[in-house]
């Protein structure tokens, strides 16, 4: 113990003393411990990964074989204090074939316990690292780790409060839920639902419909070959490479989104709107508030155009055959195409142009 720990520990002991109650001593240290268990479960297990406090990580391997490693890390004052701390929870893991189990237990009291009995600065993580099955399926889930998957081919449950989630090269559903934590996601095999309060999502390649929702996080998202649903309310949103329907709602988050195909159907109240449609084939719908809409298009791909404002401004930077025009309407046809576009806004204003 150096000297400022020590005149520290001195005068914890001089309040206790004092009658002002138990202020715990800050020299803990990290004790840990690791252990590994092995399991035959089959190519396609049920798996049930969770813990409170630490992380969780699933990576295939093949064969049949299930691998879990245990790690533990106990913050406490001597390897005694530690150990009484660890003996407090329960771990669970088990696994037969046909599936997988890793759990932590607390007892009912245990934080109350902890701090009564040592102090504030007490704590203890567990993390389970797991090599198994690419058929595996089922639930990956932490309060306060990050999760992280790769390689798994089975439908997963991904979920999270405050850590980050990490999901790569998975190959059935996918089901992310995470509070504050930043979601990031390559190549989803098929169809994928987020939904994040605070954190921000990352989408690279989705061979099926993708759903992301968020309250204050951003969106991005890169090559969905699905259909694409999208709501925030504060965060920005990020498109390209899509091939079918778009659908974003948004309350003062910015949207930009480059299309290849399909349609879209987009509103936002305060935030601006940017869309490059190359191929549509559906009709393109843009409902704004307040925010400006600048929409690109090839004029080949596009029938009749409504451009409607309240008190925003109009502008068309193309060519088109004009059936009615005033201030805060402007109504004609673009090309030969079959789509229509129609953008209305209350205060915004309207900018469609040349792709």
């Amino acid at each position: 113990m150096d000297r400022q720990t020590a005149v520290h520990c001195v005068l914890v002991a001089a309040v206790a003393a004092a009658g002002w109650g138990a202020v715990p001593c800050l020299a803990t240290e990290e004790f840990r411990s690791s252990d590994t268990k092995s399991f035959v479960v089959g190519t396609q297990p049920d798996i049930a990964i969770e813990t409170i406090n630490g992380d969780i990580s699933y990576v295939v391997t093949e064969g049949t074989t299930a691998t879990v490693t245990i790690e533990t890390i106990v913050r406490a004052d001597n390897a005694e204090e530690a150990e009484r701390i660890r003996q407090k929870i329960r771990l669970t893991v088990e696994g037969d074939e046909g599936f997988l189990t890793a759990r932590v237990d607390y007892p009912d009291d245990f934080h109350r316990w902890l701090r009564e009995i040592f102090g504030t600065q007490r704590s203890i993580t567990v993390s389970f690292h797991v090599r198994g099955p690419k058929g595996a399926d089922g639930v990956l889930g932490s309060v306060s780790g990050d999760v992280d998957a790769e390689g798994v081919l089975g439908h997963l449950e991904m979920r999270s409060v405050s850590g980050d989630i990490d999901a790569r090269r998975l190959g059935g559903r996918l089901r992310i839920n995470s509070t504050s934590g930043d979601v990031h996601i390559t190549a989803a095999g098929a169809s994928t639902s987020i939904r994040t309060v605070s954190g921000d999502q990352w989408i690279q390649t989705c061979a099926g419909d993708l759903e992301a929702n968020s309250v204050s996080g951003n969106v991005e998202a890169h090559a969905v070959r699905g259909m694409t649903e999208v709501g925030t309310v504060s965060g920005d949103v990020t498109l390209d490479g899509l091939e079918a329907t778009v659908r974003v709602g948004t309350t003062s988050g910015e949207i930009r989104i480059v299309q290849e195909s399909g349609g879209f159907d987009l509103h936002s109240t305060s935030g601006d709107i940017t869309i490059e449609s190359s191929a549509p084939e559906e009709p393109l719908i843009v409902r704004s508030t307040s925010g400006e809409v600048s929409v690109s298009v090839r004029p080949e791909s596009i029938g009749q155009a409504v451009l409607e404002t309240s008190s925003g401004d109009i502008q068309a930077d193309l060519e088109m055959t004009v059936r009615q025009h005033t201030r805060h309407r402007l109504v004609g046809r673009v090309g030969p195409g079959d789509q229509e576009i129609r953008i209305s806004t209350v205060s915004g204003d309207i900018v469609l142009g040349e792709l």
